[in-house]
């Protein structure tokens, strides 16, 4: 190892400095998406679409209600079952304070606008109580609801604590989408959810929610599902579909005369003069290659509209038309040969009119361009790519797909969460420090150093990012989309990171920098083969799948059909095994790769619907089908034969947890109540052998070699849980990646022998409830504090179900109490929890 270390020091240095000659040069995504026409988004969606349909269950939306039912109704999931298990703490929150993960809408409060609510892609509703406050602080509002999925938020005008929210993301051409569970309301400013139309109406995808600011009874939804646009006249009660022939993206009405409202989708514009009762085609003066259509409206000028339309050849920018008429006719504005949308309309293209105005207007894709003459010019607000770790005041983060104007403001909503700007003449000044503490990052892979004090981790468009334990904010140390992030169990200093496809990048500064070249470019037999079939060689899935051996020299790394070896860390190249080109390991990507840290002879991979095995250190493989597709494997470091695998796809023959006792020649399906739902990833216990797996709604554990499984769950969100690591001196700390609520952490050392009363000598405890049974409509509940911190005192049903957070604050030890209502609890049995400090417990309470 010492002579490796003394060759990959001197290539880190001259690396280092090149890296430093080029960095003006390099844009901070290092290769984002603009570059290919949109395909690394197609690419990005297929690759999950492809894995949560390996199983019977092909219809996502199905796969994604049965996944929060399986966990919600799992045998034992009693609150007071799993309270002896720990409470998970967040990591930091968001990138550099400036950067989160994508958010799709924004309202604000209309009486008190520094209230704001942002719905975001796969994290759920957030909401802060001042978006001037410094720091600003985002509370997640959406657990209870049944996906995280959320796309347009609509507050009621007259009645600000009545929010509605719609759920799945839908985008552009021959994409795989992600459907969500319809559209739910809230009458408490976001504590509790209903749904609201039924799911044969509402559908899995919902693009905008507009409410008649002159009557908020009437409300319209653009879906892009068979039910196109809906309307309730009943605040939301019932719901018709309206007779309108194509799924809308973006909608507007005249606020003046609110029955004339205009609807567009890809390549066509509808007009209403009806509310909705009947349409005509609205696109008198406008031509061209036309692809996605985005329309904007001022409420001050409500019979002047504008359509930014994309380019359907180019996938650029067509250009902007503008109607004084509502619609009847439109003229093409643009001369400008600026382009604000990149090479990927259909993923994002939004406009937006500044208030009390006709004639300024923004359009926004990659970057943000300000027209102050109706569109005919347009000049650049703003620049995406700064140097890396740099957030000036004109950055606003790529990919935007809604700009909303709030009064004087303008939210630009992005793949890196919200920017926010006050209007002026130029828009160049951008807040994006609103975005600290936001933990809402989507997480591909993410581990540890051996003694947990520093995590680090990929994020999808986000990058890789790095944190110390109780760090605020995570730190950005690569751009781009980030993959799975892996730390030396030996040596922290060594860390490795991916991009997409085959670019793999290594540390030796305890992943704070991840300098230039991609190793995997000294190898033309597996680099740049992506999704557009560049060069020669194999190529490797869009989140490559690798392992590294404990002192992190040996190298797997998966790609279409090989696992590609080294012995340097990547430093001289990489070997195709088996070393025959004709034969494969499988015929489909390798998702997963896993090699026994100490036993590194012994590799495992997961492709197609197989587990392969070698025990020779890839020169020769055998493979056992298990009929669903592996996608996380991990053996017993006490005993390499005991080999444990997680599986994706739903359907009615599922198992999805397979062990084997014979290093992979056969495996069992020994469970006897896990849930019907697709996992991510599997961690086990060299201490004593306990199991966790990830799932697409939590983590669930088995004490039992996977006999009998609980739900692992106090802190952690119904959320897709990607990667699990056992970390920590006693091999006691339990790290999460999540995709879309950030990173979690929990001492596992607290696992078992905690009783519901708070006894045991807990460094807290809550106290029973008074009274109880609760015959009035106000209740209190005292708790006690050993030490000072945060602590949350949150209401659940029996089937363990959030009803609401009654508390979270900042708490000085010693006794205190908390008093709540029960006006909207049905009669019935509940339980409050505490949770500060690392441990939970718990109190049973009847409602009468």
């Amino acid at each position: 190892m010492s002579s490796l270390k003394v060759r990959i020091n001197i290539f880190f240095v001259i690396s280092f400095f090149a890296s430093q000659i080029l960095a003006q040069g390099v844009d901070r995504s290092t290769g984002n998406d603009q570059f290919d026409d949109g395909a690394f988004e197609k690419s990005r969606k297929e690759f999950w679409y492809d894995l949560r349909t390996s199983g019977e269950e092909k219809d996502i939306s199905k796969i994604d209600l049965n996944a929060y039912n399986a966990m919600r109704s799992m045998q034992n999931r009693l609150v007071f079952k799993s309270l002896g298990s720990p409470a998970w703490q967040p990591i930091a929150g968001s990138q550099d304070g400036h950067i989160s993960g994508r958010v799709r809408d924004v309202v604000a409060d209309p009486n008190n606008p520094n209230i704001v609510y942002i719905a975001t892609a796969s994290g759920g509703v957030w909401k802060t109580p001042d978006i001037t406050a410094k720091p600003i602080q985002w509370i997640s509002i959406s657990n209870g609801l049944p996906s995280l999925l959320t796309t347009a938020l609509a507050i009621d005008p007259q009645n600000p604590r009545t929010l509605f929210v719609g759920m799945g993301e839908v985008e552009g051409d021959g994409y795989k989408t992600e459907p969500g569970q319809g559209i739910f309301k809230s009458i408490d400013a976001g504590e509790n959810w209903k749904p609201v139309p039924p799911p044969s109406i509402a559908g899995g995808f919902c693009q905008q929610i507009v409410i008649d600011s002159t009557n908020p009874q009437i409300i319209y939804v653009a879906t892009a599902s068979g039910s196109g646009l809906i309307k309730s006249t009943d605040g939301g009660s019932t719901w018709n579909k309206l007779t309108l022939g194509i799924a809308p993206y973006s909608l507007v009405y005249n606020t003046r005369q609110p029955q004339n409202i205009m609807a567009s989708a890809p390549n066509n514009i509808y007009r209403s003069t009806d509310a909705g009762a009947t349409w005509t085609k609205s696109m008198t003066g406008i031509t061209g290659s036309l692809g996605r259509i985005t329309i904007a409206a001022s409420p001050e000028f409500p019979n002047l509209v504008y359509a930014s339309i994309g380019n359907g050849s180019t996938q650029g920018f067509l250009g902007v038309w503008k109607s004084e008429n509502f619609g009847l006719t439109w003229s093409k504005m643009s001369t400008t040969t600026a382009n604000p949308l990149g090479n990927q309309q259909f993923w994002c293209n939004s406009i937006a009119v500044r208030p009390n105005s006709a004639g300024q207007l923004i359009v926004a894709g990659l970057n943000v361009l300000v027209s102050t003459d109706s569109g005919k010019t347009f000049g650049f607000s703003t620049q995406w790519n700064p140097p890396l770790g740099s957030y000036p005041p004109d950055f606003v983060h790529a990919d935007i797909h809604r700009l909303v104007a709030v009064g004087n403001v303008m939210y630009a909503c992005t793949d890196g969460g919200i920017a926010r700007s006050t209007i002026t003449s130029s828009y160049h000044n951008w807040q994006t420090d609103i975005n600290s503490g936001l933990a809402t990052l989507q997480f591909i892979g993410v581990d540890a150093d051996r003694t947990f004090t520093y995590v680090s981790g990929g994020c999808q468009d986000n990058g890789t990012n790095r944190a110390l334990i109780h760090d605020r904010d995570f730190k950005q140390t690569r751009g781009g989309d980030g993959g799975r992030g892996w730390i030396s169990s030996n040596d922290g200093a060594i860390a490795y990171t991916t991009y997409v496809r085959t670019t793999f990048y290594q540390s030796l500064d305890s992943a704070k920098s991840f300098p230039e070249p991609n190793l995997i470019e000294q190898n033309t037999a597996l680099y740049r083969i992506d999704e557009l079939q560049k060069g020669n060689g194999e190529g490797s899935p869009f989140y490559p799948a690798y392992d590294v051996s404990r002192d992190g020299t040996i190298v797997a790394f998966g790609g279409n059909s090989h696992i590609w070896m080294s012995a340097s860390g990547g430093q001289d190249g990489f070997t195709a095994v088996p070393p025959s080109a004709t034969t494969k390991v499988g015929t489909s990507n390798v998702v997963h790769v896993f090699q026994g840290e100490d036993l590194t002879s012994y590799i495992w991979a997961g492709t197609g619907n197989s587990v392969w095995r070698s025990t020779d250190q890839g020169l020769s493989w055998t493979a056992k089908n298990i009929g669903e597709a592996p996608v996380g494997i991990t053996s017993n470091p006490n005993n390499h034969n005991e080999v444990f695998v997680v599986t994706q796809g739903i359907g009615g023959t599922q198992k999805h947890f397979f062990k084997s006792e014979d290093g992979g020649a056969t495996f069992t399906t020994p469970a006897t109540n896990f849930p019907n739902i697709g996992c991510w990833s599997i961690a086990v216990s060299p201490k004593n052998g306990n199991l966790y797996v990830g799932t697409d709604r939590g983590i669930v554990y088995s004490a039992d070699g996977g006999i009998t499984w609980d739900p692992l769950m106090n802190g952690m969100p119904l959320v897709e849980v990607l990667s699990l690591k056992l970390k920590g001196v006693g091999n006691d700390t339990l790290l999460a990646g999540t995709y879309g609520r950030g990173m979690f952490w929990t001492d596992l050392s607290i696992l078992a022998g905690v009783s519901s009363t708070g006894s045991n000598s807990l460094p807290l405890s809550l106290d029973p409830g008074y009274p109880n049974p609760i015959t009035s409509s106000n209740a209190s509940m005292n708790f006690t504090l050993q030490n000072s911190g945060i602590a949350t005192i949150t209401l659940y049903d029996v089937l363990g179900l959030e009803i609401r957070i009654l508390e979270k604050n900042y708490f000085d030890a010693g006794k205190h109490s908390v008093s709540f209502t029960t006006n909207d609890l049905a009669k019935g049995t509940y339980f409050v929890m505490l949770t500060a400090n690392g441990r939970a417990v718990s109190q049973k309470i009847i409602v009468e």
